[in-house]
């Protein structure tokens, strides 16, 4: 359990970082424009934030897809 605390703290902390940068971002480019080098630069780096998010949640969705398997699988062989 202490694992998967520690991966929900990871997303959470990643899911915040994400609504940050997409703020400074918005704040960037109603500064300087949409397409500004600025801006096109925080973009980028948003990208990378929500890229990383939807890798964990692949990951996460991949293990316990792995999990199920397994569980079925020795269920089946009790019976």
């Amino acid at each position: 359990m202490r694992i998967q605390g520690q991966r929900e703290a990871n997303v959470e902390a990643l899911l915040v970082e994400i609504v940050m940068k997409r703020q400074q971002m918005m704040e960037i480019a109603e500064q300087t424009g949409f397409t500004s080098c600025e801006t096109i630069q925080c973009s980028q780096e948003l990208d990378g934030l929500l890229n990383r998010y939807q890798k964990q949640l692949l990951e996460h969705q991949e293990k316990q897809s792995l999990f199920s398997f397994l569980g079925s699988k020795f269920a089946l062989q009790k019976s």
